[in-house]
């Protein structure tokens, strides 16, 4: 065996035997880190303007200010490394998904470069009964053979979902279905109109409105309309 394929052979058995997320993180941070990579950003692929982005697995050593635009700001949802992700099943450099999304690649590789992060791969991560994400590492200057790109792939498998197994996701709250009509009249509910103006607005009678609200808060299982849009909002049921 040789001494490469030791450093990969003992990092995975590290990963797979850590009992904590900070442990698993500092095994592949000094892994990445031997083969030229200063930054990780460990996330699922969730919405950012979604309330299920709460409960998202991330974990990074990005500085916070610039977590703070991509995550805080919402700006995830332009970000070309993302975008590349959720269409990719194979790794790609930074350089790739910002050639393909350059309206606003240019402008997140100076923000990124600014950090010294001047390019990167990413790593989607795909599996049945696994949640979309991926692993986006970022360093200086990318130099990284097929073979050690090879070894770095199961290193970033084996820390993803070694991650996602200590934490795993919330439990799925049951389906709620809601009809066009009943989802039309909580989210004009949600915006402050009353049962009149959505009458007007939908073409139907005020008591249909009301009809519609009363559906909508049984299937919700609340006892009124408040309590009906909150909820709605917090299973993505309708827009905040």
């Amino acid at each position: 065996m040789t001494l490469q394929n030791f450093d990969i052979l003992q990092t995975l058995k590290s990963i797979d035997r850590a009992e904590t997320s900070e442990s698993v993180l500092n095994v592949f941070k000094s892994y990445i880190k031997q083969l030229g990579f200063d930054r990780f950003f460990v996330s699922q692929l969730v919405n950012p303007l979604s309330p299920m982005a709460r409960k998202a697995m991330m974990f990074t050593d990005w500085p916070d200010d610039l977590v703070e635009e991509r995550v805080g700001k919402g700006q995830m949802l332009n970000d070309p490394v993302i975008i590349y992700g959720l269409r990719s099943r194979t790794p790609f450099t930074w350089e790739t998904a910002f050639n393909y999304e350059k309206r606003y690649g240019s402008g997140m590789k100076d923000a990124a470069v600014e950090y010294e992060m001047n390019d990167g791969y990413m790593f989607p991560m795909r599996r049945p009964g696994s949640v979309d994400g991926g692993i986006s590492l970022a360093t200086k200057r990318l130099d990284l053979s097929p073979d050690k790109r090879a070894e770095l792939e199961l290193a970033c498998m084996h820390c993803y979902y070694r991650l996602e197994a200590l934490h795993p996701a919330p439990p799925a709250e049951p389906e709620i279905r809601l009809a066009p009509r009943e989802r039309d009249v909580l989210q004009y509910a949600a915006v402050g109109k009353t049962f009149w103006e959505m009458s007007v607005i939908m073409g139907i009678s005020e008591a249909a409105a009301k009809d519609s609200m009363r559906r909508a808060r049984q299937k919700l299982d609340c006892v009124n309309t408040t309590q009906a849009v909150s909820r709605a909002i917090s299973r993505d049921l309708i827009l905040p």
